[in-house]
């Protein structure tokens, strides 16, 4: 068996994690890693992780956000890294959605969006920030917008409040299913 080369990551900083050295391998045979975040706390960290940028604390930067979440402040507010995968419309933020997406696909036996990060935040940068079905603002909106597409063919059709996305997926995007409904509601005068 043929033994990778371990690429010495001492003294790189990825995300708020500095690392310190080496601490030995995971039992899946992983490069383990000593280090320190900003905020003081030491901790053992999966090589793997660091590299693709999965781990980036101890657990502050979450406590951040969320807390920022709380006081109603948008994410990009705390975030100074404008590229990362938390900071809406950036590639990676949707490359994240997109792996997320897939695993939904996957096990609902329907097409993954046809499209790669890049591509969706260069949509999203011309984007009006709104619902494309129903106009609520992006900011309105607790979860941000869904990347609707068709579940058939993958294609991108557009960005969805989550209420919105919800209700095309429950009437399995089905416009007779959606004409019965109006037609229902219609004579309650609704």
């Amino acid at each position: 068996m043929m033994t990778r080369r371990v690429i010495d990551m001492t003294g790189q900083v990825c995300g708020r994690w500095t690392v310190l050295g080496i601490e030995g391998k995971s039992n899946g045979g992983s490069v383990l890693w000593l280090c320190r975040c900003e905020c003081g706390t030491k901790k053992i960290v999966n090589g793997a992780t660091l590299r693709t940028g999965e781990s980036r604390s101890c657990g502050c930067l979450h406590n951040e956000l969320a807390s920022s979440r709380a006081s109603n402040r948008i994410p990009e507010q705390m975030h100074n890294y404008k590229g990362g995968r938390d900071n809406r419309g950036s590639e990676a933020f949707f490359n994240r959605r997109l792996r997320s997406g897939l695993q939904f696909a996957v096990l609902g036996e329907y097409a993954p969006v046809n499209l790669t990060g890049k591509e969706l935040a260069e949509l999203y940068a011309r984007h009006t920030h709104t619902c494309d079905s129903c106009g609520i603002s992006e900011k309105e909106s607790p979860q941000g917008l869904c990347i609707d597409h068709c579940h058939q063919t993958g294609d991108f059709r557009g960005f969805l409040c989550k209420k919105c996305n919800s209700a095309l997926g429950m009437l399995n995007d089905d416009p007779n299913q959606l004409q019965k409904l109006m037609e229902y509601l219609s004579p309650l005068g609704v």
